[in-house]
Formats: structure tokens, C-alpha cells, sequence
């Protein structure tokens, strides 16, 4: 995914599971996974999507600014984002 993401001025990124539990490998991503992408990628902009309602957006927020050493925002009905 890195790959696709290279130097995306933003990236919309499914952050479904929480790191520490058990997730099952290769289906979604936690937002540390999607912080790393972003960093490794260099993405100007992080935008995490697709958090279900069982888990908290400020965690996956959280986890994904850790990883991606950059302020990122979890995706809201209706937003609109300038490219």
C-alpha cells in the first residue's frame, strides 16, 4: 500500500482495528498501521475512515499521530477536504 500512497498530498485511510488486540492478519488496519504508511509514503495528509463504532476515533487518531510523527483527522459525514 505504501506504494500507491507515495507522495499523496492526502490519504484516506481505513483504520477498522485497535493495535494490542487481536486482529487477523491482512484484513484491516489499525491506525498505527495507517500512520506508518503515511510516514514511510510521505503523505502530506492522513485522513482515517472507516473506525466502527466499537472502538474509539480519538484511539485510532492517537495511533496513527504516533506512528506517523504528524497531526492526522478522522474523516466526518459530510467533510470535504481541498486537494
Amino acid at each position: 500500500m505504501t506504494g500507491l500512497a507515495q507522495g499523496a498530498d492526502l490519504l484516506l485511510a481505513e483504520a477498522s482495528f485497535v493495535q494490542g488486540e487481536h486482529n487477523p492478519a491482512d484484513l484491516h488496519l489499525t491506525g498505527a498501521d495507517a500512520g506508518l504508511i503515511a510516514r514511510s509514503a510521505g503523505v502530506r495528509r492522513l485522513v482515517l475512515t472507516h473506525v466502527p463504532p466499537w472502538h474509539d476515533p480519538a484511539t485510532a487518531q492517537a495511533e496513527a499521530q504516533a506512528a506517523s510523527g504528524q497531526p492526522c483527522e478522522v474523516a466526518a459525514s459530510g467533510a470535504t477536504y481541498d486537494v
